[in-house]
């Protein structure tokens, strides 16, 4: 299912009883699908943007914020780069550690 303001392109798939909504974005070669492990903040951040974590075919976090698609490591540091202590730089933490909390790396997509 997919909703909202929500957003499916390139070779990404959405499947199973996934649900995709909001503002989130799903690109490149995401595939949502099951039990998804998918998680969108928002507005929040320096732009008021909506945050979409999501567990990547390298069993990793993948980060879509604004122009930004990477890596969680990489999120971080250019949040660093560009907001170092600022109030915006602790919203973008804080929702990094939320989305550790929430997604599930243990359970393969055969699992689910």
């Amino acid at each position: 299912q997919v909703s909202g303001n929500a957003q499916v392109s390139g070779n990404a798939r959405v499947s199973g009883n996934a649900q995709v909504s909001g503002n989130a974005r799903v690109s490149g070669n995401a595939r949502v699908s099951g039990n998804a492990q998918v998680l969108t903040i928002g507005p929040c951040g320096s732009r008021y943007a909506t945050i979409t974590f999501y567990r990547d075919k390298d069993n990793g976090i993948t980060v879509s914020c604004g122009c930004f698609l990477g890596k969680i490591d990489r999120f971080l540091k250019e949040v660093q780069e560009t907001h170092g202590d600022n109030k915006h730089a602790a919203v973008y933490r804080a929702a990094v550690e939320v989305a550790k909390l929430q997604i599930d790396l243990s359970v393969t997509e055969e699992e689910e």
